[in-house]
């Protein structure tokens, strides 16, 4: 892939989550009356996310404050 086809792809991408980020998604209906979740799934912003290194579950230690996370979410704890 050459620099300028690279750059273009790039700013395209750029440009389009801008456009998402501007403008509200449609709300999704619900056919059941579910209960109200803990953290509301529009306010994560996934470019804003921590990384961390694919290896994650095979160093507990390092990463405690993560599985705590992690379990808090997923409503283990």
């Amino acid at each position: 892939m050459s620099l300028e086809a690279l750059l273009k792809w790039k700013s395209q991408i750029f440009e389009y989550q801008q456009k998402v980020r501007e403008n509200k998604p449609p709300q999704q209906t619900a056919l059941f009356d579910l209960t109200p979740k803990h953290c509301d799934p529009d306010q994560i912003d996934p470019l804003l996310l921590r990384l961390v290194p694919m290896s994650f579950y095979r160093m507990p230690n390092a990463f405690t404050s993560l599985s705590v996370g992690v379990a808090l979410l997923s409503g283990i704890a």
